[in-house]
């Protein structure tokens, strides 16, 4: 005999679980989700993806529940399962949603339980785990931050106090302000085209290339009046190429103007970008049918749940 599937639980075929005639590969069919008709490749089915994940919250697949599991020391299973911290966190969402489905609740759990913070990274369209997570990845391979050495001329300031945004020449340390100069970088281009001490060609002509920095900490170094010329190191962003005085402000920078943080009981919604490939593991992992089953089983036990458990047990019917 096979093995038995959960009373709770039957496989759905969006999730990757089992229904009573699932699609055959390669087949398109079409069934109808809360009153509209969806027509979609089977072969979407065999292989469990963003997409696959995305239509089963779209669509608000209704799970059937009939009864609980019979379990021996059913507290501590349930503990186990939800701490009661997080049941706290579930009240509060449970009572901010009129009527919430039971998959939008289970994500709200999951990123309670396992402490999830997804980000964004605008650049590359990609749904993160966590900030940490791609500020590893992006610092690893060498894309967050690189030393970089500036010149600062002797003489006049270029700049000022209520300078903003300044334009260096890497050669001389020849500085254009963009409150101290009619159009800074018309004039830095001018300049690099001309500079001696460009010695950068790209077919023969001289490579106009220039830092740029907004941060103050590097503008300050311009301010002050020197009697011989210097060189600093400074840190400049592997995303954008702006100027950094520290190592942390292109970190902050970074974070700040990147990466975007999304809820992630959205992730799955939307189809705008991609999931990172471990976090599309671990939601995979997370749809499973034995850990759903455990978490609905562990709902029904509280009382302030159990509307909410009997509710989704009616719309499976």
């Amino acid at each position: 005999m096979g093995r038995r599937t959960s009373p709770i639980l039957p496989k759905l075929p969006i999730l990757g679980l089992q229904v009573a005639s699932p699609f055959k590969l390669g087949q398109k069919k079409s069934r109808v989700y809360n009153g509209k008709s969806c027509a979609f490749p089977a072969k979407s089915v065999g292989s469990f993806g963003r997409r696959r994940i995305w239509f089963a919250l779209r669509d608000n697949r209704r799970i059937r529940y009939t009864r609980p599991f019979e379990m021996h020391g059913i507290e501590q299973v349930v503990e186990s399962v939800i701490a009661q911290d997080i049941k706290r966190f579930l009240a509060e969402f449970i009572g901010k949603s009129k009527k919430p489905d039971l998959l939008a609740t289970y994500f709200f759990f999951l990123e309670k339980k396992h402490n999830i913070c997804p980000v964004l990274f605008v650049r590359e369209k990609m749904i993160y785990q966590s900030k940490q997570t791609i500020l590893s990845r992006v610092e690893k391979e060498g894309k967050l931050w690189r030393k970089t050495e500036i010149k600062i001329q002797v003489g006049t300031p270029p700049v000022n106090n209520k300078t903003k945004k300044i334009y260096i020449c890497p050669f001389t340390g020849k500085a254009f302000g963009d409150n101290t100069h009619p159009n800074p970088q018309d004039a830095i281009y001018d300049w690099v085209s001309k500079c001696k001490e460009n010695k950068e060609r790209i077919d023969g002509v001289r490579v106009k290339r220039f830092f740029v920095s907004e941060d103050p900490e590097v503008i300050k170094n311009y301010v002050e009046k020197r009697k011989e010329p210097i060189s600093k190191t400074v840190f400049s962003s592997g995303i954008t190429g702006k100027l950094f005085n520290s190592k942390q402000a292109v970190i902050e920078d970074f974070e700040k103007n990147q990466l975007k943080e999304i809820a992630f009981t959205e992730v799955p919604r939307q189809n705008r970008f991609q999931i990172e490939k471990h976090f599309l593991e671990f939601i995979e992992q997370q749809l499973d049918e034995a850990k759903i089953s455990s978490f609905v089983e562990a709902m029904n036990t509280y009382e302030e749940f159990s509307t909410h458990v009997k509710r989704w047990v009616e719309e499976s019917k």
